[in-house]
């Protein structure tokens, strides 16, 4: 997560009180749910609700928090304060879903316990019931409010796949010799939601309640799950594309915000189908985000469209990329700070190493590479960043970089201005033993990818700068490692090389990264 002081404008980023509850949750479930499909056992006996629930609900925190935080974030494409009464709406439907998912963790852990057909019974009648609380819940929440609800419905859709995956697992182990049709346990409507992929799950099972019949099941919820949560992330996106006095900020914190609560989470979703991944699977997260620009958030002038903005400060499409180097020049012909950058990067797998352009102001000389000599950084990974600037403008003259190694460095211009502003890029850790282990395997969620300074010129000063960070996500292994445990998922978009046929394109949300 990002933390900005800009003492001079007071601009409200996505680690205020408002949404960093919700940002942390997010990445946190996400750690948690990689985690737990890395398992050779699957995911039904690993993802307890038990570990899930409480990441919502912190002890000595209100209990709205987190929820609010979510509403908060389905807010930001209309441009609305949080109304208090769609607070209210989400957090009482997820507080009644949290008591019954506390009691049916309760019933089946004492089957597990002690697996009689007394306990069996129990924890199946909890389920039918809850599995019915929860579709209906969903449902609800997809109508009037979908956008502004929607990082709350994906943490409840989130939870109802994991449900049924232990049903899938268990429910013949609950009822071994039950005829039990679907019609009496669901009522018509229900079968009929869903049209074609819930009629074939009756005609797969014999109209019998079953684990075949919840494997079909599942398979339709993560497909449904998939596609409203796709959907409607475009349509916020889509209203704040079309919205007025929109800047790149906004836009971009939507973006990366709706990636930790939503996006990232509906990439995992598939695993939870245990036809289609009958072991452990190593997923991974390949997006790419961007905080918060180092850059003055009201401009004069006319507003700079969006898509110029974009195309400024962010990478296009491309292969994965590891930052192996960059490289920061100074200024020393106006006043000392920072002047251009360059990104030395490799594909994954691959010991060629890149040269990005030198990014700078176009209206600038290219800088001088030998007075002062350029500042390196290279064969290590940042995982946060403090840049220092002028306190009224955007002059960076000093930056800190922490690494995973535990070994800072320093870029620093030679000037240190009377009045300084701080600008944190910090990002929430994985909880002790949730950590993707396939991955660098480190508690750090995010490493540094990319930076860029923007070629806009004739900013208020001449050593004004306006700077971009890109991060990616530390579930992915940089070597293609196969395992021979589990499923190894390696994204087409981590090749070394295209064919001169294929290019990369940005993915739809729920791919966890571009395509190839």
């Amino acid at each position: 997560c990002q933390e900005n002081q800009q003492y001079d404008e007071g601009f409200e980023t996505f680690e205020s009180a408002d949404t960093i509850a919700a940002v942390s949750a997010g990445i946190i479930v996400a750690g948690t749910m990689l985690s737990a499909f890395t398992s050779p056992l699957g995911p039904a006996l690993i993802i307890s609700f038990g570990t899930l629930l409480p990441i919502f609900w912190k002890p000595g925190e209100d209990p709205k928090t987190v929820w609010k935080a979510f509403v908060k974030i389905g807010y930001r494409p209309f441009g609305l304060p949080v109304d208090e009464a769609i607070v209210n709406l989400l957090y009482n439907k997820v507080d009644a879903l949290k008591t019954q998912f506390e009691d049916y963790q309760r019933y089946f852990d004492i089957w597990k316990a002690n697996p009689t057909s007394q306990n069996a019974d129990a924890v199946k009648n909890k389920f039918l019931t809850l599995d019915t609380l929860v579709i209906g819940t969903l449902q609800e929440l997809k109508k009037d409010y979908a956008i502004i609800l929607l990082p709350g419905y994906t943490q409840i859709a989130n939870w109802h796949l994991n449900l049924l995956r232990q049903a899938a697992d268990n429910y013949d182990k609950w009822a071994p010799s039950s005829n039990l049709s679907i019609q009496s346990i669901y009522p018509q409507d229900y079968i009929s939601d869903l049209n074609t992929c819930l009629t074939n799950c009756s005609t797969e099972s014999n109209n019998k309640v079953s684990s075949k019949y919840y494997k079909c099941i599942l398979k339709c919820r993560i497909a449904e799950y998939i596609n409203h949560c796709s959907e409607k992330y475009q349509d916020g996106l889509n209203q704040l594309k079309n919205s007025s006095n929109i800047n790149w900020d906004i836009y971009n914190a939507y973006r990366r915000e709706m990636a930790f609560t939503v996006l990232d989470h509906i990439a995992i979703f598939p695993n939870y189908d245990p036809e289609k991944y009958p072991t452990g699977t190593h997923s991974e997260l390949t997006r790419e985000i961007y905080t918060d620009a180092v850059m003055r958030r009201y401009e004069t002038g006319s507003p700079i469209p969006i898509a110029q903005r974009e195309q400024e400060l962010t990478r296009s499409p491309h292969l994965f990329s590891r930052l192996n180097k960059f490289t920061l020049f100074t200024a020393k012909n106006i006043l000392p700070g920072l002047h251009a950058v360059q990104n030395h990067f490799s594909y994954t797998n691959d010991s060629t190493v890149r040269l990005s352009p030198i990014y700078k102001p176009e209206n600038l000389s290219e800088p001088n590479t030998d007075n002062p000599p350029p500042f390196d950084i290279s064969n290590t990974a940042v995982r946060s960043i403090a840049v220092k600037r002028r306190y009224e403008y955007y002059h960076i003259t000093a930056i800190d970089f922490d690494t995973i190694d535990g070994n800072p460095r320093r870029y620093n211009s030679g000037y240190t201005p009377e009045n300084l502003g701080i600008d944190y890029f910090i990002f929430t850790e994985f909880p002790a033993g949730k950590i993707p282990p396939y991955g660098l395997g480190t508690k750090y969620t995010h490493i540094l990818s990319y930076i860029k300074i923007s070629p806009r010129g004739n900013l208020s000063l001449p050593a004004e700068r306006e700077l971009s960070f890109a991060w990616t996500h530390t579930s992915v292994n940089f070597n293609n490692t196969i395992s021979n445990t589990i499923t190894t998922q390696i994204p087409a978009v981590k090749a070394k090389s295209l064919d001169p046929s294929s290019s990369v394109i940005s993915g739809p949300g729920h791919t966890g990264g571009d395509l190839v």
